[in-house]
């Protein structure tokens, strides 16, 4: 196996830091494809009025050579620094948080929590006051094996130690030549209607940036079978603010399945869905229970 990717100490001829790993560098100025955002003002729109809610899928949006390294890296992850989470919802794996990234990926992190990251998502969304999560909690690194899979559902509303109120959630792939018959796609879909709207293969070098709210239902709920026994591998961060507006804080809860709401013997979940849900997407929640368990 070969090392981790770590920080050179030289520096470009151009006094540009690199990160070097068994040969293969990238400069810190090209860690991010600031290009694709030129056009601030007509993103933001596309964000806003993307369906089934606000979000925008980005291709090359960071350094390929990068991401080359955090995956090389990832691949070499011990299973004593995974945490796997299952039921019968979610058959995941993630990154411990009391255990060290490899290098080539805590610089992804440094660059996506950094104050021009931040400053662009802010213009980009119309979120403003966004902050960052030093410990990546329910981030980091995630992988889904032969079988693996995330049913729909909503994501956590608070952070589970400040209590700050989950506002968006960037997530990166890290899968080379990944096809769709693979499973393991990324579906967003609409609660009112109880249908699946978009849908993200997690190819190499593609982000996906979401608005996190009552009716961002989301997952990879058909489960990944390859021929080759690939996993499927991405990248996740969270960004919260102090409230949602001025004097408006979200109701608290875990990450909410749909099938929390449809099955049989669930009363304390249906309870806690209407409570924090409109009666419309309760019963997007029954429709798509069906959708996904007809397929």
């Amino acid at each position: 196996m070969r090392p981790p990717a770590s920080i050179a100490d030289a520096t470009s001829e151009h006094g540009d830091a690199m990160l070097v790993s068994s040969g293969k560098s990238v400069k810190y100025s090209e860690l991010l494809n600031a290009s694709i955002l030129n056009d601030l003002p007509a993103l933001k729109e596309r964000f806003r009025t993307a369906a089934p809610f606000p979000h925008m899928v980005f291709d090359g949006l960071f350094s390929p050579q990068l991401l080359e390294l955090v995956a090389d890296d990832f691949a070499l992850v011990g299973e004593a620094q995974l945490k796997k989470r299952q039921s019968e919802h979610e058959v995941t794996y993630r990154s411990r948080t009391d255990v060290d990234l490899p290098a080539s990926a805590q610089v992804y992190f440094d660059l996506v929590n950094s104050k021009r990251f931040v400053q662009m998502l802010m213009e980009l969304t119309g979120i403003t006051g966004l902050i960052t999560d030093a410990l990546l909690k329910n981030g980091g690194l995630h992988e889904s094996r032969q079988g693996g899979k995330f049913d729909v559902h909503l994501d956590f509303s608070k952070h589970p130690i400040t209590e700050l109120d989950n506002r968006l959630v960037l997530i990166t792939y890290l899968n080379r030549d990944w096809k769709e018959s693979y499973g393991g796609c990324l579906e967003l879909w609409d609660a009112a209607k109880g249908t699946c709207e978009a849908k993200v293969v997690p190819e190499f070098g593609r982000s996906i940036l979401f608005e996190q709210s009552s009716v961002s239902l989301h997952g990879h709920p058909h489960p990944i079978q390859t021929p080759d026994g690939r996993v499927r591998r991405s990248l996740a961060t969270y960004y919260y603010t102090n409230g949602l507006k001025d004097d408006e804080t979200a109701s608290r809860f875990q990450t909410h399945f749909v099938g929390d709401v449809s099955r049989k013997g669930s009363g304390n979940a249906r309870s806690l869905a209407k409570y924090i849900l409109p009666p419309a997407v309760i019963d997007g929640f029954k429709w798509i229970r069906r959708s996904v368990d007809r397929h």
